[in-house]
C-alpha cells in the first residue's frame, strides 16, 4: 500500500491491504505465524509505559469491529493504563478501515493535534 499516493477509493485500498497482507503470509507462513504470535504475546501496557516514561505522549485508536484486537479487551488495557495513555479513539469499523478509511486518518489528525496541546507529563 503506497500511502503517499492512495488508491482513488477506500474499496481499492482494501482490497489492496487484503492481497498484501495474505500475498506476505503466504511467501513467508512461518515468519507469519511467528510474527502474530509474538504480537498476539506483546505486554502492550508495558510498552506504552516505557514510551510514555520518556515524555512521550500516548494514544490509542481502534475499530469496535477489529476481529485482531478486540474492542472489549483493547477498552480494558486501555482504561487499566490510564495514566499513561494521552488519548483514546474508539471508532466504527475493523483492522483493515485503520489503515485504509479517511475517517480514520481524520480522526489520528484530530487526536494528535489535541495531544500536542496537552501538556507532557512525566512519570
Amino acid at each position: 500500500l503506497d500511502v503517499l499516493h492512495p488508491k482513488s477509493s477506500f474499496a481499492e485500498n482494501k482490497i489492496t491491504t487484503l492481497y498484501e497482507s495474505w500475498a506476505y503470509f503466504l511467501k513467508n507462513p512461518i515468519r507469519g505465524l511467528q510474527e502474530c504470535g509474538a504480537i498476539s504475546k506483546a505486554d502492550i501496557v508495558e510498552m506504552l509505559r516505557a514510551i510514555h516514561s520518556r515524555g512521550i505522549k500516548t494514544a490509542v485508536m481502534i475499530g469496535v469491529d477489529d476481529p485482531i484486537f478486540d474492542a472489549a479487551i483493547m477498552n480494558e488495557v486501555v482504561s487499566g493504563a490510564h495514566p499513561i495513555v494521552d488519548g483514546f479513539v474508539s471508532m466504527k469499523g475493523g483492522h483493515y478501515e485503520i489503515a485504509n478509511d479517511p475517517q480514520y486518518g481524520a480522526a489520528a489528525e484530530s487526536l494528535l493535534t489535541s495531544l500536542e496541546k496537552k501538556p507532557a507529563l512525566y512519570v
